[in-house]
Parts: C-alpha cells; sequence; structure tokens
C-alpha cells in the first residue's frame, strides 16, 4: 500500500477497496485527476486507488510529478518527549531536501541538527516512506 498526503486528505493506492474510503478502481490515468478533484473539492477526505497489480499503478501516478527526496525522523529524547516544530502554520516533524550525494541516514541528522539545533543525534530505524504532494509553480510529490 501506499499513502500519500494532499493538503488535510489522504490517497492511497493498494490491491483492494477500502469501506472507509470513496473507492476507484483503476482502468486509466485519468482517474489521477478524479482522485484530486474529489480531495481537492473534499467530496472525499480518503481516497483509494486499487487494482491488482498497485506497484504498476503507483510507478504511473510518480510519472505526473516532480519528484524530491526529503529526510528526517521522529526524535525522541531520555525522557521520551517527542520533538515536533511548528511550520508553515501546522505542527510538523523535522525534515527536508535530501542534498547530491547524501545518503537517506545523512540527510536526517542533517536536517534535524539544522532544523532543531541538536546534536549528537542517534539513529534507531528507518520507519516508512511517507509520501506528501503540494503545489509550487508545478505540482511535486516529496517522498520522505
Amino acid at each position: 500500500m501506499y499513502k500519500v498526503f494532499f493538503n488535510e486528505s489522504l490517497l492511497t493506492f493498494s490491491n483492494q477497496s477500502n469501506p472507509e474510503a470513496k473507492n476507484i478502481l483503476f482502468q486509466n490515468e485519468a482517474q489521477f485527476d478524479e482522485s484530486f478533484h474529489l480531495l481537492s473539492s473534499k467530496a472525499a477526505a480518503l481516497v483509494n486507488i486499487f487494482s491488482e497489480d498497485i506497484d504498476v499503478v503507483w510507478t504511473k501516478f510518480l510519472k505526473y510529478y516532480k519528484h524530491i527526496q526529503a529526510a528526517g525522523g521522529i526524535v525522541r529524547n531520555p525522557q521520551d518527549d517527542y520533538l515536533f516544530i511548528f511550520r508553515l502554520g501546522k505542527w510538523d516533524l523535522p525534515k527536508g531536501k535530501m542534498e547530491k550525494g547524501e545518503s537517506r541516514e545523512e540527510s536526517a541528522i542533517r536536517e534535524i541538527e539544522e532544523e532543531c539545533s541538536l546534536t549528537n543525534l542517534e539513529l534507531k530505524r528507518f520507519l516508512m516512506p511517507t509520501f506528501h504532494i503540494y503545489f509550487l509553480r508545478e505540482y511535486i510529490i516529496k517522498e520522505t
């Protein structure tokens, strides 16, 4: 399953329908526009595109957007408190764009250090990729 966050809504790609979502059985790429229309118009807060071969659908979907890679992390102190940052009017986890030649791990540490003024960070484990779509002169999908 793939999850893409778009504003306050969620677009999922899976191998089956979801009873909690507006479901779209994938037949053609025009359905990507249909899903964003549903999410943008607030007709649905969760849209699920499903197909037997969802990896092929996902690959087609990614071709429509400029793809940016980013890294960051969930930061927890010794008292088990979690760190969030307030950015663009929303609470978020520290993250940012990867620089050329950086590994995901190097980028995550650099971004957290820069955004939070922290040092001596320790990576525990990879969690999962997240995807966000936003508009900046063109639609961009950011994989973090």
